[in-house]
């Protein structure tokens, strides 16, 4: 099993971290780490520094040519509107926020530019699937694998993803919709061939498109094909589905979030029960995280430990 990320400065310690990690407990495996595009990638220093870590590859990357176009055009308008904005008075903003069009307007943009940087994780992992004949694991920028996760490679399925809350617990006070965030994408593992993850990920990318915009439908995408492959995929951890695709019947299964892709890391880490620890919302940043990351790189993650 290999692993792939995209990642970019503000969170080139957590991908150095990583790929420590990564090449101490599978030093058999590759660690394909991209970078470059839209965000402007890695500076020098770190880009060497990452890639003289053993069995890391790291890959220079641009979006298609129709991404770059989109994002040309919505970082023009928002660049504009900004301004527009920066130039305005305060009563003039008050007005302006209650009946005018442009506050909207560049609310809308900046969404795009969200959804325009979630939308390159498929597009980043089927870059690679053209290249590897299969079994890969997505992780994100901001995740490290703390501990040996062999175990989910002995299961039989194609694609697998980690879910946040059980269904049940998230169906409480009536509330009977999965919440998109529930299931999170930060941890992507496929079991498969290079053709099943090209498939996947292809039907991934067109229900993106089929959803109304919002910051993280690429992730509410993979949370209905999940639904699709089977309703009650969700009723408990370690279900199973059968999802069709283009190059045929994909099995598709959850594992638990707070094993595989921990991320309430405000009540400690249990190096026995968090294999994978995802730091979100640029958290990583904050320096008691860094100081957690800095640990793990060191092999002082004892001093974190909390049952």
């Amino acid at each position: 099993m290999d692993f792939v990320t995209k990642t970019y400065d503000s969170e080139a310690h957590v991908t150095y971290c990583a790929a420590k990690k990564i090449s101490d407990l599978y030093p058999n495996s590759k660690f394909y780490i991209y970078e470059g595009g839209y965000d402007g990638g890695l500076n020098n220093e770190n880009r060497e520094k990452i890639s003289n870590i053993k069995n890391t590859k790291v890959i220079n990357w641009k979006e298609p040519y129709e991404f770059n176009e989109e994002v040309e055009f919505f970082e023009t308008h928002i660049s504009r509107l900004e301004s527009i904005i920066k130039e305005t008075t305060y009563l003039n903003y008050i007005i302006n926020s209650l009946v005018g069009y442009e506050y909207d307007r560049l609310e809308q943009y900046n969404m795009k530019r969200y959804d325009y940087l979630y939308r390159r994780k498929p597009l980043v992992i089927l870059d690679i699937a053209n290249s590897i004949d299969g079994n890969i694991a997505w992780i994100d920028a901001d995740v490290v694998v703390l501990r040996n996760i062999d175990e989910l490679f002995q299961y039989d399925y194609d694609i697998g993803a980690t879910v946040r809350n059980k269904y049940t617990e998230i169906k409480r006070d009536g509330y009977r919709d999965l919440d998109p965030a529930s299931l999170s994408t930060g941890v992507l593992i496929f079991k498969t061939n290079s053709e099943n993850i090209c498939g996947f990920v292809n039907s991934w990318l067109t229900e993106i498109s089929s959803l109304t915009l919002t910051k993280i439908r690429e992730q509410t995408a993979v949370k209905n094909l999940f639904e699709h492959s089977n309703e009650d995929i969700f009723e408990s951890y370690y279900n199973e589905g059968h999802l069709k695709t283009e190059s045929g019947n994909l099995k598709t299964k959850i594992f638990p979030a707070d094993i595989y892709n921990h991320f309430k890391l405000e009540s400690g880490v249990n190096p026995n029960k968090h294999k994978v620890l995802h730091f979100p919302q640029k958290e990583s940043s904050l320096q008691i995280n860094k100081d957690l990351i800095s640990d793990i790189c060191d092999g002082n993650i004892r001093k974190w430990y909390r049952e």
